[in-house]
C-alpha cells in the first residue's frame, strides 16, 4: 500500500503533496457477489438471486475510550474485522390482456452481520459492547423472569450463581437488532388511462420496546404507562408490574433499572406496511 510522502514538492517548493501519519492507514474492503438471472414465459416472469459477502477491516472511526482518559473518543483505525453477508432475491411478473395490464414484483433480502475478529477485545473499551462471532448489534442483558409473588420485585436469572442478579457477570446474549429479513411487494394495475400502484414494505426484526426507556420506578414523580395500575400490591399477587416505590436507591428502584437492561425490554417489532397510491390518469 502506497504511503503519502511527508515532504513538500512542486515548482515553487511550497506545494504539499500529502501529510503522512503512521498511526492511520487505509480501510480495507473485500467484496464478493454471485448472481443468477432466470427468465420464463418469454421473460414475462423473471427471477434474480444474488449472494453477497462484504468484509471491512481497519475502518477509521472515533474510537471509544474509558472515561478515565479525560475524553471519550480518539480517531483511530478500528481493529475489528466485520463481515456482512446476505441473499437478495427478486421475482417479477408482467402480463397484458388487451386494455388491462398487470405487473408485480417482490424482493426479499436475508442479511447477516458478524464480527469475525477483534484482537485483544477483552482489554479494549469495547469488551462490553461486542462479541466475536456475533452481530455488532448483539443484545446483551439480564434474563428477565417476572415479578416475584412474595417480594413484589422484578427478578432475573443469577447466571454466575453468586447470589447477586444485578451485576455484569449475569449478562447473557439473547439475539440482535439486525432484521432477519426485509423486502417489498409492488403491484401496478393499468386499465386504459388509469393506473393503480400498491406497495407493501415488510421487515422481520427485534427491537426495544417502551420498557427500554422505563428508568423511573412507578411511584416516583414521573409519567407512567397505564400498565402500572396492574402492579403488585400484596404477597401472593401475580402481576406484570412490580410494587411501587418512592425511595431513590431502593432495591425496587434498582430492579426497574435492571428491567430496562434485560430481554424484557425487547420485543418482536416485525411489521408490514401498506402504501397505496390513488388512481392516476396517464
Amino acid at each position: 500500500m502506497a504511503k503519502y510522502p511527508s515532504t513538500y514538492d512542486g515548482h515553487d517548493g511550497l506545494m504539499p503533496v500529502g501529510l503522512y501519519n503512521p498511526d492511520y492507514s487505509w480501510e480495507i474492503n473485500k467484496k464478493l457477489e454471485i448472481g443468477l438471472d432466470l427468465g420464463f414465459l418469454k421473460d414475462k416472469v423473471n427471477l434474480v438471486v444474488n449472494y453477497f459477502r462484504n468484509r471491512s477491516d481497519n475502518q477509521l472511526i472515533n474510537y471509544s475510550l474509558a472515561g478515565q482518559a479525560g475524553f471519550y473518543t480518539v480517531v483511530r483505525n478500528f481493529p475489528g474485522l466485520v463481515q456482512n453477508t446476505g441473499i437478495e432475491s427478486v421475482m417479477s411478473a408482467n402480463f397484458r390482456f388487451q386494455s388491462l395490464s398487470w405487473s408485480s414484483a417482490i424482493n426479499v433480502t436475508f442479511p447477516k452481520n458478524e464480527l469475525l475478529g477483534f484482537p485483544d477485545i477483552e482489554n479494549s473499551s469495547y469488551r462490553n459492547n461486542y462479541v466475536v462471532g456475533s452481530s455488532l448489534s448483539v443484545i446483551q442483558g439480564y434474563k428477565y423472569t417476572g415479578v416475584d409473588p412474595q417480594t413484589g420485585l422484578y427478578t432475573f436469572v443469577d447466571k454466575n450463581g453468586d447470589g447477586e442478579v444485578w451485576d455484569r457477570p449475569d449478562y447473557s446474549m439473547f439475539g440482535d437488532r439486525d432484521p432477519d429479513l426485509y423486502g417489498g411487494f409492488q403491484n401496478t394495475l393499468s386499465y386504459k388511462n388509469w393506473v393503480l400502484n400498491v406497495f407493501i414494505h415488510f421487515t422481520k426484526q427485534t427491537a426495544a420496546n417502551y420498557i427500554a426507556q422505563f428508568s423511573t420506578p412507578p411511584g416516583r414523580l414521573a409519567n407512567q404507562p397505564e400498565l402500572v395500575l396492574e402492579r403488585w400490591t400484596k404477597a401472593g399477587d401475580s402481576a406484570p408490574v412490580q410494587r411501587f416505590t418512592t425511595t431513590t436507591g431502593s432495591r425496587a428502584s434498582a430492579a426497574v433499572g435492571s428491567l430496562s437492561l434485560s430481554d424484557g425490554a425487547y420485543t418482536d417489532a416485525s411489521f408490514a406496511r401498506l402504501k397505496t397510491y390513488p388512481l392516476l390518469t396517464r
